[in-house]
C-alpha cells in the first residue's frame, strides 16, 4: 500500500473519474496529496471546507457552467489560490473568458503539468521514491507510462 502523501493539498476537479484518477497518482507520486472531486454541486462547498494549495481542474468540453464553477471557487477561496485548467478545447472563446490562472491544452506531457503546479504553488521540487521507481517531470513516455500501469494496477 502507498504511503499517504504529506505534500501540499490538490484539489482535483473533472466529471471523468478516470481523469481524477490519472492525475491524482500523478500528483500522489510528486509530493502532493489530491483531494478527487466529481464535478458538481459540492465542489465549492469541498473548496472551502478542505482550502487547497491550488485546484487542477479538467475540462473535457466547454460549459455553460464552467463560467459559473470558476467564479464561485474564486468567491470561496483565498486569492492566492491558483486555478489550473487542463483541457482538449484550450483555443475555445468559452474556455479562454474563464478566469483561471493556467490554461494546459491536453493532451501534453504530464511532466509539464506537474512542473506547472510546483511552480504555481512553490513547492520544492524533490523526486519522491515508490516501489524502487524515482518519477521526475523529465520522464521519458515510456516511463510515465510505467507509472501509469502500475498506479491502475495498484502496484504504486
Amino acid at each position: 500500500m502507498p504511503k499517504t502523501p504529506t505534500g501540499p493539498l490538490v484539489l482535483v476537479i473533472s466529471s471523468d473519474v478516470s481523469a481524477i484518477r490519472f492525475f491524482s497518482a500523478f500528483l500522489r507520486v510528486s509530493g502532493y496529496t489530491p483531494y478527487d472531486c466529481l464535478y458538481g454541486p459540492e465542489i465549492v462547498t469541498v473548496a472551502r471546507e478542505r482550502q487547497p494549495s491550488l485546484i487542477l481542474l479538467a475540462l473535457e468540453a466547454p460549459g455553460n457552467n464552467d463560467l459559473l464553477l470558476v467564479q464561485q471557487l474564486h468567491q470561496a477561496m483565498p486569492q492566492t489560490c491558483p486555478i489550473l485548467l487542463v483541457t482538449e478545447q484550450s483555443n475555445d472563446p468559452q474556455i479562454q473568458a474563464l478566469d483561471v490562472t493556467t490554461i494546459i491544452p491536453w493532451p501534453c506531457e504530464i511532466g509539464k503539468v506537474v512542473e506547472q503546479i510546483d511552480a504555481l504553488i512553490g513547492h520544492l521540487k524533490q523526486p519522491v521514491e515508490r516501489k524502487g521507481f524515482l518519477y521526475r517531470a523529465d520522464n521519458p513516455p515510456s516511463e510515465v507510462l510505467e507509472i501509469r500501469r502500475r498506479y491502475f494496477s495498484n502496484d504504486l
